[in-house]
């Protein structure tokens, strides 16, 4: 009893703080650590739009807000930095730098393209996988042959050797298991397998309204719900594959939607299609299966808060 009260609780805390890790169409770390934003990154015309403020700290960028003109300045060393929301015209002291998508604002959060900032302030940014790793110009010079390696860096989960994969076994979900029963409802599911920085996280989609309700009723009368839909294909990724410790978050979502909503405000993350449409994402449940320590946690997320309280734990 003991064992399993301290497993559930270390999963619990994993599972919150790595529930960031979840549903976003890119991760974005400056410097090896992650940057934190309020509202997830999405993806317009091809580019990766972040909320100003957090990407400008992360940098050591100044920040300046003219309300009235909707402009920002961003200062660093001898560089000035000015864009405008709605303008696809930037400025680097002074000169006019054409921007492929303008700055936005969405419920009073101003998004800017990444690239553009990093690139801006000297940084280099390459994608790996599914983050975008952002290096400073500084942090570069650090890096050389003679630079000092972290003994923590050895401790990391070593990182799957073939993203091709993770695509083959989430092409295999797709299709064993995009139909599954609870309690004799069927649920049309689909399913995104990824590795994000040091875990495996398996993102869940219900994508009919009506399942989506049901499923939120079914839930709420019977908690092992989550547990049973999800079971045997953990088994299977247990068994077959060799993923012992899964993150897996139930999320509904709404496809190809023309154009983003002004009223997102309850942690609903937007990426952003091959057709030139909006996909709208929001978690339910997030959960962590531990086939190691023999335990699954589920967490009820608030769509309100966005903070996680507790649902259901099971041993395995």
């Amino acid at each position: 009893m003991k064992k399993k009260v301290l497993v559930t609780a270390a999963l619990a805390l994993a599972l919150t703080a790595g529930s960031a890790y979840a549903a976003t169409p890119q991760y974005v770390t400056v410097n090896g650590q992650n940057v934190a934003f309020n509202y997830q990154p999405f993806v317009q015309n091809s580019v990766t739009m972040v909320q100003f403020k957090p990407i400008f700290q992360s940098l050591g960028v100044s920040i300046q807000w003219d309300q009235k003109t909707k402009t920002i300045t961003g200062t660093k060393d001898d560089k000035v930095i000015k864009l405008t929301v709605a303008s696809k015209t930037a400025y680097i002291n002074g000169k006019k730098i054409a921007l492929q998508t303008a700055p936005v604002s969405l419920n009073g959060n101003i998004f800017v393209p990444l690239r553009f900032i990093s690139e801006a302030t000297g940084a280099s940014l390459n994608v790996n996988g599914n983050t975008i790793e952002v290096t400073s110009l500084t942090a570069s010079s650090n890096s050389g042959p003679n630079a000092s390696v972290s003994p923590a860096s050895s401790a990391q989960d070593s990182k799957p050797s073939a993203n091709s994969s993770l695509s083959s076994i989430t092409s295999y979900l797709n299709k064993s298991y995009s139909s599954v029963k609870v309690n004799g409802v069927t649920y049309h599911l689909e399913y995104e397998l990824s590795w994000v920085k040091d875990r495996h996280v398996l993102d869940v989609y219900l994508n009919d309204s009506d399942e989506i309700t049901r499923f939120l009723k079914e839930a709420g009368e019977d908690v092992t719900a989550p547990y049973k839909m999800l079971k045997n294909l953990q088994d299977d990724l247990n068994n077959n594959f060799g993923l012992s410790k899964v993150y897996t978050y139930y999320q509904w979502q709404i496809k190809d939607v023309p154009v983003i909503p002004k009223n997102l405000d309850h942690g609903e993350m937007v990426s952003q299609n091959s057709k030139g449409t909006y996909n709208i994402t929001q978690i339910i449940i997030g959960s962590a299966w531990d086939y190691v320590e023999g335990a699954a946690v589920f967490m009820l997320r608030s769509s309100k808060t966005g903070e996680y309280m507790d649902f259901y734990e099971t041993l395995l």
